[in-house]
Order: structure tokens, then C-alpha cells, then sequence
């Protein structure tokens, strides 16, 4: 299977789908969000009669305008096409309701053109069920209106509006059955079953006048057996598909503890420029589809590179991407991601009390490089240690004992994992880089440690285990001693040590954590607040580059016009061709305004906060044409974007936005709108 890249999602914590720019279902994980991926192809098919003239076409060819959106408030994604030739419209609404396992599909045809005309809509779908093609059987069941498509416990029903047309057949392209084949002539040959390697096609026509317009629906309702998927479908053609279409949004918490993924109240006015305050909104509405409801872990990203043909793969939990995902959430008034969360963290973590690279979302540890035989990523357990430490921290007071009491033992294990991993340099040991890349002891990974401990030592300290509170604090400050001797060469901020202890010497934006996340640098003292300054400066030099916007045609809102610039993640970084980094242009975004909220009112902050915005709005520039935020602004052989909607970076984002509207509460700061003059400039 290639390397696919969506422009959107849908989901509800259960089950998860993404789309491409042209309506196609790229991919529908079920049962859980990272396995299994269930679809080889899913295309739309239209057949266009008016007057002499007759078009055939996918969606995805050139005949069609398009555009793609969420609605305001929505998780929604609609996707309009428009057909050059005739004028025929064709909007594709889908959505997955909340606490269902099953996806809607509306599709409104409209006639805008001068003539009457007949237009033949066809649903195609290659369905591999438990990413099996083989060993397959598809039916048509004619009092149901639905084809049903099985291999063991995997059934999926496809039925909404009573089908014109369908067909079952056989995928190989030289089947007689392939329904696929037989969609060039528009019409089906009603053939009921097939097994093997099947595929199916179903179909509605229209006749419309000019102006005149009708709607279809399809639901995709996976179960464990045909009775059980049949009777969800029974029950939503009896409850009504627009009925579903309100509940179209996020996992949402119980009333009165917390707000609705909003960034204002009910008639306040937002402190944040439009086009932030939008794509914050956005985020907050899609980061918790990343989210598995059932295991509480987050998915870096949904996988597109399910056979790791340009990368390893992105469909799994990184402890430190979710640890990043859950403060943003809790941070902006949704917590109740980062418990379940926490007891995943809890169940998954090695005996010895780390965490791996990498997991699949039931906690069993994923295909990974970072073993422990060779190096493990360290800082994937401090990031978790010192998030749990975080999240107590803002807890009341009266919430505390709680929460200790029900993770105390992660936190203590985990922060005596990282006490005794440092050497008598007080930094750690060998282990690899957040990048996954390289081997040595790093000054991100020695930070997260330096954060875990103190973090640990301050929840140790309210339960009265001074010795471990006063040895971890000892510990934190020897290595944070170290880190500002041994990592300093006098300019900047060293990546860290290699293997053999010499000085890393390649300016890599990593060192930016030094501050954000982990706060190993204290921005109150002016030698330490000095030598940030020196190494943002570094970083900037070295790893700015020019970031070219996508046309206006795929760049969210139609903003192609913004210009900017981005930081790549390191020095001589071949991965996915080496482009900006989006997580590591938000990551220098929200180091510049923690400084400006350290220099208050002061003109050198107002500076920071429009560097800031410039950065935020370059990677808005690199989006999808929905919205998503990538991992990286451009990736392999010229693609667009790589990894979206990317967790890690979504938080970051939030995180960003949330600190700019404290700024502007707090010391009354301005923040520049986005006009047409204006270019998100670092």
C-alpha cells in the first residue's frame, strides 16, 4: 500500500476515518484507532447526461472544482465539487456521530447549469476487512437495500437511500465482475455476491432541471456479525440521517465541569485574531479525535505510511507526543483527557519503569528502533513523569491526594528509572534522541529528566517521602549544573554529547526544550536568560528557512497569499527531504512568548509576540486544505504537508494561542490581525 496523505478526518474516539481533497475514504480504522485500516480504495464515481454532451468521471480528475472545509463549530467535513463542463454541483457531507462506530456519507447534487440533466452518482469500494483482501465475501441483501461485506469477526454494512444500482465483484482487475470496471459505461450488472478478493459498487440517479437539486445518504456501519451491523443500520434509516448529522462533533466531558471546545464564553468577544482564534477552535475540536476512548492513549497522527514506505509509520502512541496533546487539552479547560491517559501510562510502563519509543494504542509496545538491549528514547519517560507532575500541580488542592494516590507509584518508579540513569556527570546515559536518530546523552533528553525529578520531588514533598524528594532535587540540580557547564560552548546551547562524550556541535532546534517544555532554564536569572537568548538566536541563523505557501486552492481558507518562515528540526536533516518542521516553528512560537510574558509590557516583548504570530501563521500557511496541522511543512518527492493532523504539533499550537490570549489579558498586549499586507515573517 503507498504513502497517502489526507487533507481531513472524522471520528469520535472509536473509530476514526480520513479523507482525501476530492471525497475519497482513504482509510476507516475500526475497531480501535490504529488498527484496522479496512479500506484499499473508496472513490466516487459520477456519470453526467445533458443535452448531446455526456462526462464520466472520478471525482479525484480534472473536470472538478473542489474545495473542503469543517464548517464553523463542526467536526464535520464537507467537501464541494463542482463540474466544469455542466455545472453540476455535488456536495459530500461526512461525519461520524458521537458514540457510534459507524460513518455517514450525505451527498447533495444540484443542476446549476441552463439544461435539464441526468446525473448517475456511484459509491466504490475495495474494502480489505482486518487489512486482509483475501478470504472476503460480499453480498447483496435486496430487502435491505445494503451490500454486506465480511471476513471473520470484521462485517461491514454499506446502506443508507435505496440503491439504484449496485454490484458485487471480484478486485482483480481482469475479473468480469470487477465493479470497478463496470462503472464506465454507468451502469451495474446487479450480480449479488462474490468472494476472494471482492470489491462492490452501489449508485443513485437524478433527473434534475436547471436549479433543481436532491440528497442521498450512506451509512458505513461496521459490527463483529451481519445481524449486529444490519440493526444499527435498521436504526438509523428509523431515526433519520439529519438527525445524526447535529452530533457530528468531539468526546465531550459532563456538563458543568468544564466549557464546550470554545475559546470564548457565550457572547464574549474573542481576545484573538480571526484567523488564530479559528484555527484554535479547529484544533481543539480535532485533537481529541486522536484520542482512543477506550485505552485514553492519543495517536501521534492517523497512519497514512501503513507499510513504512517513507518513514516508520505514525498510527501509534509516543508517550511524549500525548503528554504534549493531554496538558494542551487540560490547559485549555478539557481534562478529562489526561487521566485516562495517565492510566495508560500506568498499565504500559516497563517494570523497570520507563516507557518505550513507541505503543499501539492497547499499551502493547510497537515496532520501534529505541529497544532497550540497544538505547531506549529516554525522554519519552521523562516527558510522562514530568506531565503527570504538571497536571497535579494544577489540580485544587482538594484533588491532589486523589490523584496521588492513584499514581504515585508510576511517578515514583519513573523518576527512580531516570535518578539512576545519570552518570557521574550528572547527565544521563547513552540513549538516543527525541529524533529517534542519534545516540549520546542530549541536552532535551537531560531536561525532561531535570523536569521529572523536580516534578516528582515537589508531589514526593506533600507526601512526606523526604528522602526521595530531597534526592531527586539533588539529583535535578546537578544535572541542570551540568547541562549549563558542559552544554554551553560559549555561543550557544550544545544538542548535547555523542556517544564517545565529545561536544555535539550541530545546531539542532531540540535545545529550545531547555525552556519549553521542561523550564531547566530560569528565565528570572540574567546568565541563564543570556544564554537562551544567544542559542535562539543560533537556532534562527541556522535553521530559518523560507517557507513557501501552498496555492490559494489548497491552503486553508484560501490564504496562499501568506508568506513566512520556519524552523527545520537540525542541521543536515534528510528525513522526508529535510523541510521546515511545523512542531519545531510552534516550539520557537511559544519559547518567544514565554519570553515575552517574562519581559511583560516591555517594547522587546511586543517584538517576541509579533515574531510569534508570524510563526504560528506560517504554519497555518502549510495546512491542510482543511485546516490540519502537520508534523512537517513539506515532506518526500514534493509533497505538500507530512503527518496530519499531527498531535504534538496541534498541542503546541493550542498551547501557543492560549499563552497569547494570558498576554493580552494580562498586560493588555496588542495582537496584529492578518491583513493583506501583512506576512507571517519570523
Amino acid at each position: 500500500m503507498p504513502v497517502y496523505l489526507p487533507t481531513a478526518i472524522v471520528g469520535n474516539s472509536r473509530i476514526l476515518a480520513t479523507l482525501g481533497p476530492s471525497g475519497e475514504l482513504m482509510a476507516l480504522f475500526y475497531p480501535r484507532l490504529d488498527w484496522a485500516q479496512n479500506v484499499h480504495e473508496a472513490l466516487n464515481y459520477v456519470v453526467i447526461e445533458t443535452g448531446e454532451l455526456r462526462t464520466a468521471s472520478w471525482t479525484f480528475e480534472g473536470d472538478w472544482q473542489r474545495s473542503q472545509r469543517y464548517p464553523p463549530g463542526s467536526t464535520v467535513v464537507q467537501t464541494a465539487l463542482r463540474h466544469q463542463k455542466t455545472a453540476v454541483r455535488l456536495v459530500i457531507d461526512d461525519w461520524i456521530p458521537t458514540k457510534t462506530s459507524f460513518m455517514i456519507r450525505k451527498f447533495g447534487v444540484c443542476n446549476e447549469g441552463p439544461q435539464d440533466c441526468t446525473v448517475s452518482l456511484f459509491q466504490y469500494m475495495n474494502l480489505s476487512l482486518g487489512e486482509v483482501a483475501f478470504r472476503n465475501a460480499v453480498r447483496y441483501i435486496h430487502e435491505e437495500s445494503a451490500i454486506v461485506q465480511q471476513w471473520h469477526e470484521f462485517c461491514f454494512v454499506a446502506g443508507g437511500d435505496t440503491f439504484d444500482e449496485w454490484q458485487c465483484g471480484k478486485a482483480d482487475e481482469s475479473a468480469y465482475s470487477n465493479a470497478k470496471n463496470d462503472l464506465y459505461d454507468g451502469k451495474l450488472n446487479r450480480q449479488p455476491l462474490d468472494i476472494g478478493d471482492v470489491n462492490f459498487s452501489v449508485g443513485w440517479s437524478f433527473r434534475l432541471r436547471p436549479g433543481e437539486g436532491s440528497t442521498r445518504h450512506l451509512a458505513i456501519v461496521p459490527d463483529k456479525n451481519e445481524a449486529a451491523a444490519l440493526g444499527h443500520l435498521r436504526r438509523i434509516r428509523k431515526e433519520g440521517f439529519d438527525r445524526r448529522w447535529a452530533l457530528g462533533t468531539p468526546r465531550r466531558q459532563s456538563p458543568g465541569k468544564s466549557g464546550d471546545f470554545n475559546l470564548k464564553r457565550q457572547g464574549e468577544r474573542s481576545s484573538l485574531p480571526a484567523d488564530l482564534h479559528e484555527a484554535c477552535e479547529r484544533s481543539l475540536r480535532i485533537l481529541p479525535l486522536l484520542f482512543d476512548e477506550k485505552s485514553g492513549a492519543c495517536l501521534a497522527a492517523p497512519e497514512f505510511d501503513p507499510c513504512f514506505v517513507q518513514s516508520g509509520g505514525y498510527g501509534y502512541c509516543w508517550p511524549r507526543d500525548a503528554a504534549v496533546a493531554v496538558l494542551a487539552l487540560a490547559h485549555a479547560g478539557h481534562p478529562e483527557y489526561a487521566e485516562p491517559f495517565f492510566r495508560w501510562c500506568r498499565k504500559s510502563q516497563a517494570e523497570e519503569g520507563y516507557w518505550h519509543q513507541r505503543y499501539w494504542l492497547s499499551g502493547d509496545v510497537g515496532p520501534s528502533w529505541c529497544t532497550p538491549d540497544s538505547a531506549i528514547q529516554i525522554d519519552q519517560t521523562g516527558s510522562v513523569v514530568h506531565a503527570m507532575s504538571v497536571y497535579y500541580r494544577e489540580l485544587p488542592d482538594s484533588e491532589r491526594p486523589r490523584f496521588s494516590d492513584a499514581f504515585w507509584d508510576t511517578v515514583r518508579s519513573g523518576a527512580e528509572y531516570l535518578a539512576g540513569s545519570l552518570t557521574n556527570t550528572g547527565l544521563h546515559e547513552t540513549a538516543y534522541d527525541l529524533w529517534e536518530t542519534f545516540r549520546g546523552s542530549f541536552l532535551y533528553s537531560n531536561a525532561s529528566i531535570y523536569a521529572a525529578l523536580t516534578g516528582a520531588a515537589q508531589i514526593a514533598q506533600d507526601l512526606n517521602e523526604s528522602e526521595a524528594a530531597s534526592r531527586w532535587e539533588a539529583k535535578a540540580q546537578r544535572l541542570k549544573d551540568s547541562c549549563l557547564s558542559r552544554l554551553w560552548n560559549g555561543s550557544h546551547l550544545l544538542r548535547g554529547l555523542t556517544e564517545s562524550g565529545s561536544p555535539d556541535m550541530t545546531v539542532d532546534s531540540s535545545v529550545l526544550g531547555a525552556l519549553v517544555p521542561f523550564e531547566l532554564i530560569d528565565l528570572s536569572d540574567p546568565t541563564q536568560k543570556a544564554m537562551l537568548e544567544s542559542t535562539i538566536e543560533v537556532v534562527a541563523q541556522r535553521l530559518e528557512v523560507e517557507v513557501h505557501p501552498l496555492t490559494p486552492a489548497l491552503s486553508p481558507m484560501g490564504r496562499g497569499q501568506v508568506e513566512g518562515r520556519g524552523i527545520r528540526r537540525y542541521e543536515n536533516d534528510s528525513y522526508a527531504g529535510g523541510p521546515a518542521a511545523a512542531v519545531n516553528t510552534l516550539w520557537m512560537a511559544l519559547v518567544q512568548l514565554k519570553m515575552a510574558e517574562q519581559e511583560s509590557a516591555s517594547e522587546d516583548a511586543q517584538v517576541r509576540i509579533e515574531k510569534a504570530m508570524g510563526y504560528m501563521r506560517t504554519c497555518l500557511s502549510r495546512a491542510t486544505p482543511t485546516g490540519l496541522l502537520p508534523e512537517l511543512m513539506g515532506g518526500p518527492e514534493g509533497a505538500p504537508w507530512w503527518a496530519a493532523p499531527h498531535a504534538w504539533c496541534t498541542g503546541w499550537f493550542v498551547e501557543c494561542c492560549l499563552l497569547l490570549k494570558k498576554l493580552k489579558r494580562d498586560y493588555s498586549m496588542s495582537l496584529p490581525s492578518l491583513s493583506a499586507d501583512t506576512t507571517a515573517r519570523g
